[in-house]
């Protein structure tokens, strides 16, 4: 709420002004009736069509919507939007546009009635106007007009005896991108949209431009950037320091081309590395990191000040790690041995030894399947008891065999024996898990996406997708709604940036926000 205190003239100023607002809202719907008319003459027969342009003036009609565009201002505005009849379109270029029957969510701002009260005279204050304020709202395949109304109070008293007179007016919510039609919603739902539908931004684009909303793709990436720069990488980094807490983690890589990247090729790779939270954690986190390269160092840097139980698929840069006990993932040696007895089906020795290590395999993780539900003490037990014992008759079984390490039984032999070590590690916790599958669900939605856009254009944006999948996969995990979850986030942030407390947005994180719905 803000507080003024003005002159008699600076008031009478002001009724005046509010006065011409009033006209000129008048004046706009008259012209939006003309727009009307307009449209429906266009489709019209010739003789409907003459008598419907007799009724407006088609020069004034279009002066004024030149007038209200900005055609230099990257974020455009509702003023913007306003939708002209296509033969009158001057420019190739399509600016935003919606439709005129677009929906309106009106939302009004109030001073408290404390605040109403003249600090002057102690009078009651009347309300004298409003100001409005719209931007752009979206759901899951909705859009609408999201219309802030302020009310603006003035002590009457004050006028009457010629004093200066006090003004108030209610706040405007804090805007997600200054000046701009944005809303929380709507980048929500762009967000949504691409990150957990897999939509990527020109196929956003030619939806909402079916549904008459011309929306481009660069002010949806504009968006996603300023989000991310401005809020959600403080959300993001303050989960980064929670993770390293934890005592049990899990880790993964998969590929990414990203085509502008000093001192690379566009045909070389690049990597998103993966790191998440155990299954007994008690607050799940997903974090995805963009990395140039696969070197040995990455998952240091990232994991700089982490101690425990690192689970991962067997990369030698995850074993490398100090004050890190790396454990190794059961199901990738059981995939080296399915392969291996597909591709041997015709040399029947092979064939069979492949087998019977897929069988001797599948015992073990039936023992893990009945223990998983036990309480920690029993769960220990039984693994030592029943389990570990199948594991270490299976691998002096396998370090027995006699095989060609050329041959793809030889290879998955290898590979085994290679993970022994950090195999039988899961021993050492009960809360340690068989296999790293929790890492591979995690990052499939990521695997599952780049089909849909193939690869990055800069290290930058790379780094802004990495952000906005973990958010969403931590989202997820915590058991919210991702869209629901970011109208939250950037909401909440933007009031913070707005009162001066921006190191408090690290703490809107999914779990926070399930804790307070």
């Amino acid at each position: 709420m803000k507080t003024v205190t003005i002159s008699q003239e600076a008031y009478n100023k002001f009724m005046a002004q509010a006065q011409y607002i009033s006209e000129l809202e008048s004046e706009k719907k008259f012209l939006l009736e003309q727009l009307h008319l307009l449209k429906k003459a266009r489709f019209s027969s010739k003789s409907e069509r003459a008598v419907y342009l007799n009724q407006l003036s088609i020069d004034n009609l279009f002066d004024e919507v030149e007038v209200l565009s900005d055609p230099k201002r990257e974020e455009p505005t509702l003023e913007d939007v306003i939708q002209v009849p296509a033969h009158t379109r001057k420019k190739k270029s399509v600016k935003e546009q919606l439709p005129d029957d677009i929906p309106v969510v009106e939302r009004h701002h109030y001073v408290d009635e404390e605040g109403r009260v003249c600090p002057h005279c102690s009078a009651a204050m009347e309300e004298i106007g409003t100001e409005t304020r719209s931007t752009l709202g979206m759901a899951p395949s909705k859009v609408f007009e999201i219309r802030d109304i302020c009310h603006v109070y003035a002590c009457k008293a004050c006028d009457r005896e010629a004093e200066p007179v006090t003004v108030r007016k209610a706040s405007f919510p804090a805007a997600v991108i200054p000046g701009g039609i944005a809303s929380p919603e709507a980048i929500a739902n762009v967000i949504n949209d691409k990150f957990v539908l897999g939509t990527p931004l020109y196929r956003q684009e030619q939806y909402w431009q079916r549904q008459g909303v011309m929306l481009s793709r660069q002010t949806m990436s504009n968006w996603l950037m300023y989000a991310v720069e401005h809020y959600l990488k403080a959300i993001y980094d303050g989960l980064h320091r929670d993770l390293i807490q934890e005592d049990i983690l899990h880790a993964d890589e998969t590929e990414l081309q990203v085509l502008h990247e000093e001192g690379k090729s566009p045909q070389s790779k690049s990597y998103m590395w993966l790191y998440r939270t155990g299954a007994f954690a008690k607050t799940p986190i997903v974090l995805y990191r963009y990395e140039r390269d696969r070197r040995h160092g990455r998952p240091q840097d990232f994991l700089k000040g982490f101690s425990g139980y690192l689970h991962s698929d067997g990369y030698e840069a995850y074993h490398k790690l100090d004050k890190v006990v790396s454990v190794g993932c059961f199901a990738h040696v059981r995939r080296k041995f399915v392969e291996a007895a597909e591709v041997t089906s015709r040399d029947k020795g092979s064939r069979n030894l492949a087998n019977k290590a897929v069988h001797d395999i599948r015992q073990i993780f039936m023992w893990e399947e009945h223990i998983a539900n036990l309480p920690a003490e029993e769960r220990t037990q039984e693994r030592l008891d029943k389990q570990k014992p199948l594991m270490e008759v299976f691998f002096q079984w396998l370090e027995g065999l006699t095989v060609s390490p050329k041959s793809a039984l030889g290879r998955a032999i290898y590979y085994a024996l290679g993970q022994k070590e950090y195999i039988l590690n899961v021993y050492q916790d009960s809360r340690l898990e068989l296999t790293n599958n929790r890492a591979e669900r995690s990052i499939k939605p990521f695997v599952i996406g780049r089909k849909n856009f193939l690869f990055a254009n800069t290290p930058r944006g790379a780094t802004a997708s990495a952000i906005l999948y973990s958010l969403v996969e931590t989202a997820k995990e915590t058991g919210v709604d991702p869209y629901r979850y970011f109208v939250f986030a950037l909401d909440e942030a933007a009031k913070l940036r707005v009162a001066g407390k921006t190191d408090k947005i690290a703490e809107l994180t999914p779990r926070n926000f399930k804790n307070s719905s």
